[in-house]
């Protein structure tokens, strides 16, 4: 706020300006960080601002931070047959050491080729 600007004058003036100012009503926001980390946000004050053609979100809030949620792992049938052919084994016994080496192709080889000799 501008010092004595009462808040009347200060939307009048923002209107003249084109800034168009709204408060969301929501019970929650939730943000992942690119780290997978999760700010939650719970009953915060959300205000949407418009102006020249852009929408801005202020947030105000304390958040309650959640670790990144880690994948679960995905074995795809293309590295299963790829494992199978390179070691020699079983559909079974290659997705076993796939995911023992959590999906690397080259390690659940390995391993296979060394259990073999």
């Amino acid at each position: 706020m501008l010092p004595g600007l009462n808040p009347k004058d200060m939307a009048r003036l923002m209107r003249q300006l084109g800034i168009q100012q709204e408060d969301l009503s929501v019970a929650s926001v939730v943000i992942t960080l690119t780290t997978g980390e999760r700010l939650v946000f719970t009953q915060p004050s959300l205000v949407k601002i418009r102006m020249q053609g852009q929408e801005v979100y202020q947030l105000i809030g304390t958040p309650e931070h959640l670790p990144a949620e880690e994948a679960p792992l995905t074995i795809r049938d293309e590295d299963v047959q790829t494992v199978m052919e390179q070691a020699g084994v079983t559909a079974e016994e290659a997705r076993r050491a796939l995911e023992e080496a959590e999906g690397d192709l080259a390690a659940a080889i390995l391993k296979l080729e060394e259990q073999d000799a």
